[in-house]
């Protein structure tokens, strides 16, 4: 994904088939060649591979690919698509990044249009946790996305309770913009 001065080189139209391709493989998700074996992984889990900054003991602080992350995640899409469930408990030992993976799934539902209408949102022990510690890896995430695929905000680079989205400008009307 191009970034900074790599950006400002694209045309318009090869920055809309880049956000074009983003989409639909955060949607549905990609094939990939690991070791000579083909891979399926869904939208959600490409996304939080390839734009969930964790800061994890990895290289560059993303996430590594994982077998078994490929099955949750597969289980979290059968979910999602069956009209009869409610949703998951997941009970595992401690560091599978069950946080992390929830919150990437959050906010890549949120901001690529899944279940558009719907309130996105994660419990935690109390008010200051959920600030600190969910808020927290959310407001990391958000500002460490490329600058072609981030949800527009209001612009506050250090949030501290809240960021908006921004729905996007579609057009203008004797110099007032109207939202979509």
């Amino acid at each position: 994904m191009p970034q900074g001065q790599e950006l400002y080189l694209l045309t318009n139209e090869q920055k809309k088939s880049i956000v074009e391709r983003e989409a639909r493989r955060r949607l549905y998700g990609v094939w990939f060649m690991n070791d000579g074996e083909p891979i399926y992984i869904t939208g959600d889990h490409y996304f939080f591979l390839n734009y969930w900054f964790m800061n994890a003991d990895t290289e560059d602080g993303y996430p590594e690919y994982r077998d078994n992350h490929r099955y949750y995640f597969y289980f979290l899409d059968y979910c999602d698509k069956d009209p009869n469930c409610f949703g998951d408990i997941f009970i595992t030992q401690k560091r599978y990044a069950k946080t992390e993976i929830a919150l990437s799934r959050i906010y890549n539902h949120a901001t690529v249009g899944v279940n558009t209408g719907n309130l996105y949102g994660m419990q935690s022990l109390n008010d200051k946790d959920a600030k600190q510690n969910l808020f927290a890896r959310v407001v990391r995430s958000h500002l460490k996305m490329p600058e072609l695929i981030r949800a527009a905000d209001d612009g506050v680079k250090n949030p501290q309770a809240t960021i908006r989205f921004m729905a996007p400008l579609t057009r203008t009307t004797k110099g007032n913009s109207v939202n979509k």
